[in-house]
């Protein structure tokens, strides 16, 4: 790789491609799991241009920061000028194609009210919802059998069909809910079904629903990605036969990091666990490492854990217990 060569870039130049002060780079970099990696050079650390326009192209823009010309839905790629695009992104290319979705979610609800959202029901069954899409085709297609005015009526019924006991129980505090709330959800259906969505399309979707979830339950802390990313290289060098437990595991932010540090370099069987005494937790750790490519199964109830997951690659265990107050590694 030519280090010194003109596709890379720094953290100055990301913030005058993306059109934001410098600290902001700085803070996605610490904050997002995917944001491109660095690599040394005489200069310093760059970041290779192409990656980072790939991934300036999936992040939306917030409603308070977007300008008077961008609409709800536009991401910070929409702002790199044309000439500082890869060939790539002039396209319709695949990264491009992957945020077209989240960018049309973003706009459908934009308009949501904060009350509307703010016990995690919405996005819960948004996420529900995704993994039905994604893995559940027959259930999904009875789902769009209903009329649209009884779909919300349905959610409890089409989760338990699909093995969501957990979205399903949380799905019937909609009986009550008002219009604003249920016709963006009828809007994400609608938007769902549309396209002929490819897996890391709907990851997308489900990483950007889980980040709001995590924004609503201000009282369940949720591990940052950044963070669950630099506990798993501390636990690191995963090796094969390695096995990983969190018995806290809420959203399963830190197995799937486990994952994605053990597969790095060349695919390492792995065996990762997790429980959490909320089953709610326990099923979107489920849903979260299936959309990651890994199937996770449940283990029998028990009274300290209500449910135990387990995903099994082919065995030391690291044990990762995180501390109450704000779940540190210890």
């Amino acid at each position: 790789m030519d280090t010194l060569g003109a596709d890379l870039v720094s953290r100055s130049d990301i913030a005058r491609l993306a059109g934001v002060e410098r600290p902001a780079v700085t803070n996605w970099e610490r904050r997002y799991s995917n944001f491109p990696r660095p690599v040394e050079t005489p200069r310093g650390q760059l970041f290779q241009r192409d990656e980072v326009v790939a991934w300036l192209f999936r992040r939306p823009i917030p409603m308070k920061s977007l300008r008077d010309d961008e609409l709800p839905g536009s991401t910070y790629g929409c702002r790199v000028e044309p000439s500082a695009q890869p060939g790539a992104q002039r396209e319709e290319s695949a990264s491009e194609g992957d945020c077209r979705l989240v960018r049309e979610v973003v706009g459908l609800t934009a308009d949501l009210h904060r009350s509307a959202t703010r016990d995690g029901v919405f996005w819960h069954v948004v996420l529900a919802l995704v993994f039905l899409r994604r893995f559940r085709p027959v259930v999904w297609h009875h789902l769009l059998l209903n009329q649209p005015a009884q779909r919300n009526n349905q959610f409890a019924g089409v989760f338990a069909d699909a093995g969501l006991f957990e979205s399903a129980r949380i799905a019937e505090r909609l009986v009550d809910a008002p219009p604003a709330t249920l016709r963006p959800l009828g809007r994400v259906i609608d938007l769902l079904d549309s396209v002929a969505a490819e897996p890391s399309d709907l990851l997308a979707v489900f990483e950007h629903a889980l980040d709001q979830l995590g924004d609503d339950l201000s009282y369940e802390f949720v591990t940052p990605r950044s963070a669950a990313r630099l506990i798993a290289e501390m636990v690191g060098p995963i090796t094969a036969g390695s096995r990983c437990f969190d018995p806290f595991c809420r959203t399963g932010e830190l197995l799937v990091e486990v994952n994605r540090v053990a597969g790095e370099g060349g695919a390492v069987p792995v065996v990762v666990r997790g429980s959490h005494p909320e089953p709610a937790f326990v099923e979107l750790a489920e849903m979260n490492l299936s959309m990651h490519g890994r199937v996770p199964s449940c283990r029998g109830r028990s009274r300290l854990h209500p449910r135990c997951l387990s995903v099994t690659g082919s065995t030391s265990w690291y044990r990762i217990r995180l501390s109450a107050r704000w779940r540190k590694p210890t």
